[in-house]
């Protein structure tokens, strides 16, 4: 038997949730800053500033997973007499819901790649982008992310007015889709030769991989958190999201690329204009079906779903300005560009033999298998849901 739901506190929970999703962003973020670092000022020491700036995002999460744990717990024993222990706690879904455990998982594997990871350079010396302990590191600030946003979901559910809860799922969301693009930049890029083990990628398998997995998680997040939400103008939140993460942690952090921030700040067009154009054609498509009368509310839908459909994949298409630079950095293992050249005279280099005609179309195919995918999960959960 669960615990009454009098002790659940909505406006706590979100907040706990939220803070973990903050804390995530400390951590890619920072991650983001220290490869920008070590490429500025080439050193490897402990104590910089990108370091204190993730080291800060994984003690907010673990500090926010056991606030939660122990504010629930104690007002159960002393609202309700429950009885505490382990298997109460495991047992109940309030004091320890399923996006919790998720979270519970991530932090347990950054506490895991800490020690991992300074074992590591003990015994290899000085490691790359790609290491054992970096790849446990980065899959439990997913799983964090993950947990903190389905979390913040459930909120959404429950009470889908409210414009903190709107505001929480589309910062939580942008800091998930930057911690998934992280992961998969982990294993494209070319930043991963230490100083005895070469953890390297194979050139033309990385831009491939690189052109094919970010395209497909993108096109599939955003168009599950735009059909299931339908919220106005959700495109352009999670897109000022990650712009805001990767502008102060890449862009403004550095000199080198800082004074691209007004170009790279235009990356919000593209999902503004497609936010005001499904605004447009929703509100056409309502006047239509008021007008219509009844049989016209599931064709409706339908439509809606298209354009999110649509617009998810369009949207995916831009990743290379989005996530720029480390999509040209991709392209250096294969391409071995002269040091001279910089890094946005490279990619304009690549705009028309490579990105236009190849890149591009490729993107707008692997998005859409993406969305497709999605698509199919969504009906089959519930099929399932109806037959139980």
């Amino acid at each position: 038997m669960d615990l009454p739901t009098k002790i659940n506190s909505p406006v706590i929970s979100l907040l706990i949730y939220f803070l973990i999703s903050i804390g995530v962003s400390l951590e890619i973020g920072g991650a983001n800053w220290d490869i920008v670092w070590h490429g500025s000022k080439n050193v490897e020491s402990f104590l910089t500033p990108p370091h204190a700036v993730i080291y800060t995002g994984v003690a907010l999460t673990i500090a926010s997973i056991v606030f939660r744990l122990a504010l629930f717990s104690i007002v159960a024993i002393k609202e309700t007499n429950w009885k505490m222990s382990i298997s109460n706690i495991l047992k109940s879904q309030l004091i320890l819901p399923f996006s919790l455990k998720i979270c519970i998982i991530g932090a347990m594997l950054q506490l895991t790649a800490g020690p991992f990871d300074f074992w590591w350079h003990s015994n290899f010396g000085f490691d790359g982008l790609l290491s054992p302990s970096h790849s446990i590191l980065v899959t439990g600030m997913l799983m964090a992310s993950l947990g903190g946003l389905f979390g913040i979901y459930g909120h959404y559910k429950d009470n889908s007015s409210s414009c903190a809860v709107k505001a929480s799922l589309a910062v939580s969301f942008g800091i998930f889709l930057m911690v998934a693009a992280g992961l998969i930049f982990m294993f494209t890029l070319p930043f991963s030769k230490g100083t005895h083990l070469d953890f390297n990628p194979q050139p033309f398998a990385a831009i491939w991989a690189e052109v094919i997995l970010i395209p497909f998680v993108m096109g599939l997040s955003l168009f599950l958190v735009s059909s299931s939400t339908k919220m106005p103008f959700i495109f352009t939140c999670i897109t000022c999201v990650v712009i805001t993460m990767q502008a102060s942690t890449t862009i403004i952090s550095n000199s080198y690329f800082a004074w691209l921030f007004p170009f790279y700040v235009l990356n919000i067009l593209p999902a503004l204009v497609t936010d005001v154009i499904l605004i447009l054609f929703n509100r056409f498509g309502s006047n239509n079906n008021e007008k219509n009368g009844n049989g016209k509310i599931k064709d409706t839908i339908i439509d809606l779903n298209k354009r999110y459909f649509i617009a998810s994949v369009l949207l995916s298409s831009f990743f290379v300005t989005l996530f720029f630079p480390w999509t040209v950095y991709v392209s250096y293992g294969f391409f071995k560009p002269s040091n001279e050249i910089r890094t946005e005279e490279f990619l304009l280099q690549l705009l028309f033999p490579i990105i236009l005609p190849v890149v591009i179309p490729v993107s707008l195919i692997s998005s859409s298998i993406g969305v497709y995918t999605i698509q199919k999960l969504n009906s089959r959960m519930k099929t399932r849901v109806n037959y139980t």
